[in-house]
Order: structure tokens, then sequence, then C-alpha cells
């Protein structure tokens, strides 16, 4: 039986510099790059953005370096190639940063991950929307919040960050309009 990959290991090259960032998804190398396309659009302001702004992202190829079975594999073959761009090369542009993998396998998911851009009290806010959501309110929600409308759905379904959502179930239901109120006022609604 042939294993079923987890996620993989990307490269996004910039072929005017040379210049090259390093990243870890569970999407592939192409919707990677295409991510940090929209990224740069909206105006934020990481190494990728900044560069994808500067050269165009006709001046970007992505390539998978790697593939993972597990979230562990994955997180350690990422800090492999992560502290391989650092260490023999100036080409690399991902930030200075990087937290070691811990063997936990919780330790980089959900509040936990130090790239999260939801805390959890913003997931309980979206979970707790009664009923089902129409395009728009989703479109909102995701400007309201910096990630994009299917992230919303995600969190909505409980296809991430279960414990939370499972959480904020038990909590009472809210309406659309209260719940974006408390969202841009960043209200803790524990």
């Amino acid at each position: 039986m042939e294993k079923q990959h987890f996620g993989a290991v990307y490269r996004v090259t910039n072929t005017l510099t040379g210049e090259f960032y390093v990243g870890a998804s569970k999407e592939t190398a192409k919707r990677r790059l295409s991510m940090h396309k929209h990224d740069a659009k909206r105006g934020r302001n990481s190494a990728m953005a900044q560069a994808i702004r500067k050269h165009g992202i006709e001046a970007f190829t992505a390539e998978t370096v790697a593939q993972a079975y597990s979230a562990k594999q994955l997180r350690l073959l990422e800090e492999f190639y992560f502290l391989e761009g650092k260490l023999m090369t100036d080409k690399c542009i991902n930030s200075g940063k990087f937290t070691p993998y811990e063997d936990n396998a919780e330790a980089f998911t959900g509040a936990n991950n130090p790239n999260a851009k939801l805390t959890k009290e913003q997931i309980k806010t979206v979970v707790r929307i009664k009923g089902r959501l129409r395009r728009g309110q989703a479109v909102i929600l995701a400007k309201t919040l910096g990630v994009g409308r299917n992230y919303i759905t995600q969190l909505r379904s409980g296809a991430v960050w279960q414990e939370t959502v499972k959480q904020a179930k038990e909590l009472p239901p809210l309406k659309f309009s209260e719940a974006l109120l408390l969202l841009e006022a960043g209200v803790n609604n524990d």
C-alpha cells in the first residue's frame, strides 16, 4: 500500500536574483506561489510579498523539494531546508527566525503555531455565528481577519482548529452583526 503524502516542502525562486524562499504546506508549490502573490497584492510586509511587488510574479518559479508523510516529518524537512538555505547561501530570504521542531504533534498547530493569523477568540467568534453564511458574509469576515474566504469555510466546518471549534459550539450563538462587531473591536469573548 502506497503511503499518502501529508504535505511538501517547497522553494520559490526569483529567477532574476537567485534569491529563494523555503516553506512547508499541504498545498502544492504552485498554489503556495499563488497565495504569496495574493499576499503581495494585499500589501503584506513579508520578504516574499515585497520581492513579488518589486520584481513581478513572472520572475518567480515554484518547485517541490521534498514530500512528507506526517506532520512531524514535514516540520523536520522544512527545518532542514530552511537551515540549509540560511547556512549554505546568502540567497535565502526567509526571516532569520525559525522555531525548532518539538516532538509534539500539537506543538505547531492552531494557536501554538508561531505563524497563526488568528487567535482562539477570533475563531470562536466566527464559529458561533448562527446559521449558514452567505458568500458576501464570508468575504467580509475574511477581509476583517486578513484570511481567505475558503479559510472561513474551513473554520466553520471544523476542518481546522478542531478543538477550538468544538469549544465554540458549546457557547451561545451570535448574529452575524454581533460577531462582526466583536471581531472589529478585537474583544475577547471567552
